[in-house]
């Protein structure tokens, strides 16, 4: 199964008014990850590099969830963890509440990949 997602950057961080939106979607693991990124716009940047990982794990989580023909309401969004290996790369982690919600058996293989440019973040999730 596949599943992808695109975001507009800027509905993201604009309605992410303290924190509303990491608050809702990020577990602790991952908001320890994003809160090294810098909420500082860079000179002929539109959004900081807070704002665009925001998005991509809003991007992401939602791919996931197409993947596994689920809708966003149906799960808390902190039980499925983007997280990050030391290259970088992100993987998915699902909690034990996600995975009940999927029937109850993980596959064998979830691949992520996010992006974002040009105010836009977008996600594709492989499921083998």
């Amino acid at each position: 199964m596949v599943g992808i997602d695109i975001v507009d950057i800027k509905r993201i961080a604009e309605g992410n008014v303290d924190g509303k939106i990491e608050n809702r979607i990020l577990s602790d693991k991952e908001k320890e990850y994003i809160s090294k990124k810098s909420r500082n716009l860079v000179k002929g940047r539109i959004f900081s590099e807070f704002d665009n990982s925001l998005a991509g794990f809003w991007a992401a989580k939602e791919a996931v969830l197409k993947a596994f023909g689920i809708g966003l309401h149906s799960i808390n969004l902190k039980d499925i963890q983007i997280l990050h290996k030391q290259s970088g790369e992100p993987y998915v982690e699902l909690m034990p509440a996600a995975v009940a919600k999927i029937g109850g058996k993980k596959p064998k293989n979830i691949e992520i990949s996010i992006s974002h440019d040009a105010g836009m973040a977008v996600s594709v999730c492989f499921l083998n």
